[in-house]
């Protein structure tokens, strides 16, 4: 797998290192913080326009987009683009919900989708969007008092507090309410959210164009990609989210982004609003080395030999690459930011930077003995930590990337874990069946979803990764004897007898087990190889890394709020941007073109690249043949004025996917998809030169809904 890398002519300073240039800002303290320099940079909008309880404003049309049980638990962003409910986002933030809809006779990650009306709308189970209310900081009502106390009554005071106030806030209404850190614990800020948990999919293009030039592209600029997905949120007659019903009319939301029709152009200012993820602006030189030569170094190892198994396996089969399209769109991401990211480390010294960003700390710490005692051993105690740490996060990327999130199957085989319990429980026939129902249902999903034939592959090349590079008492079980014992130590032998051997290889016998299942054939399930195989990663992680992982974190946790506090008292005031945890931020900066040591780089690309890029390799860059067919008829000069994407040096991060990208006076210019290149390294250090955030340009998405899905009455509704 290629990844190309500009090689950036800068420098990097100190300053650079130690000053958050760009910043992922709180909303509700930007009229105190922040808006003096938002309008120097360009924003003609008061603080309250963007932030308010008061009155609507731009938060009122963002929202944080999840799937799991955890409202707030964001994985991306969505935004409100009309008065009747609907919401716009990138097509990679949909995707789980287009993989679960689509099946080989509609394949909507192939073809796209339109609803031509809104009773076609499809229901994504699963999908929940969550709207910011307010902003309280909380602060002073969790901590008064805890002074004096011990650490395990100061805790448990704590906790107490935090859930009679977020019990208040959601008792009786259909809220979620969220307490998160902030500043390394100086800081507690509430976010309270209204939930919607009808949202459908209205319409979305084919992967060949929401994902043009696939992972080649991928963290690259420039790009071309149609990178967007229309939701619509659904209510009921009182315009109140609930469950999915079809009862329900669309939803009416508070306030929603207005489209604008001029564009941009060079140095304009752009602003994004979203959920970014996490960043570690923070981290110390020791904490960075290891990022990159152990987190990265193995993630890169063991997703590229899982990419590798099911490109080949791609290759040849159509129908697979309709299964396996999400697990590479989420893996092949992973794997080429970790990449970049090592690459930037290296390239930047940003280790060496960080060393000498700490010496300079030491210097000012000793000049004020009073602050030297109290933080002088910082630096070594949580190197300290680190080098305690390093063993347990390599076996803990092998126990993770390899086994418990390798092959779908090693999750999927998790799943049966509970007959485990309910036997050691002897539960009664009644909780039997439960479980039973629900693992027929997990059974009829995984099939249909995965190839047994290449989980089989995915399970012997990540063994093989596993077994070469992790110590043997690691293990947990003896299913890798049977490398040796079975398999002459050829890992596709080893994984072809283990499925050979096992239930899990055919639907039907995995079927049969569930449904004549009772407490006496537990014993066919634990001697089952596929399912030693995976659980023995679980049992790894319970038993020999979790707990003695989440020791060591907790103390350089501790160790680094300490340092995060000492930075804040150092700066005498000057601003300290807090690390994102995936609440609602601000950022913003300019429209810039990218520039190398070789090359210049336009701050937009247009319709006659992505044909140029086509017609030189179809493969690599493969389009729909109507589309191509529809733009060849196009003069070159319209091609050329059809903007596709843009980039600007707003600091983004993951999280911020599908964030809406804002003008001066909030009009949607954009969404927000990806960062170029080295931009990956502002999770750690936000490089104003290197640092450019990719966005799809309404302008197209419109073109798109018009002249490809023929969706009118969408163009319509938004424009």
């Amino acid at each position: 797998m290629k990844l190309k890398f500009f090689l950036l002519g800068i420098v990097i300073s100190l300053a650079s290192v130690c000053k958050a240039d760009g910043g992922l800002w709180i909303p509700s303290l930007i009229k105190r913080l922040k808006i003096e320099d938002m309008h120097k940079a360009g924003l003609k909008l008061s603080a309250e326009e963007i932030y308010s309880i008061n009155q609507k404003s731009l938060k009122d049309a963002v929202m944080g987009i999840s799937y799991g049980t955890n409202p707030a638990s964001f994985s991306s962003t969505a935004s409100f683009i009309s008065e009747t409910g609907l919401v716009i986002t990138n097509h990679h933030c949909a995707i789980s919900a287009l993989h679960k809809l689509s099946t080989s006779e509609h394949n909507y990650l192939k073809n796209g989708f339109y609803a031509e009306s809104m009773d076609k709308e499809l229901y994504a189970k699963g999908l929940k969007l969550s709207r910011v209310i307010r902003i309280e900081d909380v602060t002073k009502k969790l901590s008064a008092g805890l002074t004096g106390l011990s650490e395990r009554d100061s805790i448990n005071r704590f906790n107490s507090r935090a859930k009679k106030i977020v019990d208040k806030e959601i008792t009786g209404k259909n809220y979620y309410a969220k307490i998160r850190s902030y500043f390394g614990g100086a800081q507690y800020l509430m976010e309270v959210y209204e939930v919607y948990h009808d949202v459908r999919v209205v319409a979305a293009p084919p992967i060949e164009l929401a994902r043009f030039g696939g992972e080649e592209d991928n963290w690259q600029w420039p790009r071309h990609s149609a990178d967007f997905a229309i939701l619509r949120v659904y209510a009921d007659k009182e315009n109140k989210s609930i469950e999915h019903s079809k009862e329900n009319s669309p939803y009416k939301p508070v306030n929603f982004l207005k489209v604008s029709k001029k564009g941009y152009k060079q140095a304009d200012y752009a602003m994004i609003l979203g959920f970014p993820g996490t960043t570690k602006q923070y981290v110390t030189s020791r904490a960075m080395k290891q990022v990159a030569e152990i987190k990265n170094h193995y993630s890169v190892m063991i997703r590229g030999a899982k990419l590798d198994v099911i490109n080949k396996n791609r290759e040849s089969n159509e129908d697979l690459w309709l299964k396996y399209a999400d697990v590479m769109a989420k893996s092949s991401n992973v794997y080429l930011r970790d990449k970049a990211e090592k690459e930037a480390i290296e390239r930047f010294n940003l280790v060496e930077a960080k060393a000498k960003q700490e010496k300079e700390y030491l210097i000012k710490l000793k000049s004020d003995k009073k602050l030297f005692a109290k933080y002088g051993n910082l630096i070594d105690s949580i190197a300290n930590c680190v080098d305690q740490l390093d063993k347990l996060e390599k076996l803990n990327t092998f126990v993770m990337e390899a086994g418990i999130s390798g092959a779908p199957i090693t999750s999927f085989c998790g799943k049966f874990d509970m007959l485990n319990a309910l036997a050691r429980r002897k539960a009664k026939d009644k909780r039997v069946k439960y479980e039973q129902a629900r693992l027929r249902e997990e059974i009829r999903k995984f099939y249909d979803q995965y190839d047994i034939n290449v989980e089989k592959q995915i399970v012997a090349a990540l063994a093989e990764l596993y077994d070469k590079n992790i110590d043997g008492k690691y293990y947990k079980s003896s299913i890798f004897n049977l490398v040796k014992e079975k398999a002459d130590g050829d890992y596709n032998k080893f994984a072809d007898y283990i499925f050979e051997n096992s239930f899990f290889s055919d639907k039907w016998k995995l079927r049969k087990f569930v449904d004549e299942y009772t407490h006496d054939k537990i014993s066919l399930l634990q001697n089952d190889p596929v399912f030693k195989l995976s659980i023995s990663y679980y049992l790894i992680n319970r038993d020999q890394i979790m707990r003695q992982r989440m020791k060591i974190r907790k103390k350089y946790g501790k160790f680094h709020k300490q340092y995060i506090h000492s930075l804040s008292e150092l700066a005498n005031g000057d601003l300290l941007a807090s690390d994102a945890n995936r609440s609602l931020r601000v950022s913003y900066g300019n429209i810039l073109p990218l520039k190398t040591t070789n090359e210049t780089y336009s701050y937009y690309t247009n319709l006659e690249e992505l044909l140029v890029k086509h017609t030189k390799q179809p493969k690599l860059y493969s389009l729909p043949e109507t589309f191509v067919k529809s733009i060849k008829e196009m003069s070159t000069k319209k091609r050329e004025n059809t903007h596709i994407c843009f980039i600007s040096n707003v600091h983004t991060t993951g999280g911020n996917s599908g964030s809406a990208v804002l003008d001066s006076k909030g009009r949607l210019i954009g969404l927000n998809f990806d960062r170029a290149s080295y931009g990956v390294i502002s999770d750690y250090v936000y490089i104003p030169e290197a640092a450019r955030q990719i966005s799809v340009d309404v302008r197209y998405i419109k073109f798109i809904l018009e002249d490809y899905l023929k969706a009118d009455n969408l163009v319509k509704e938004i424009w």
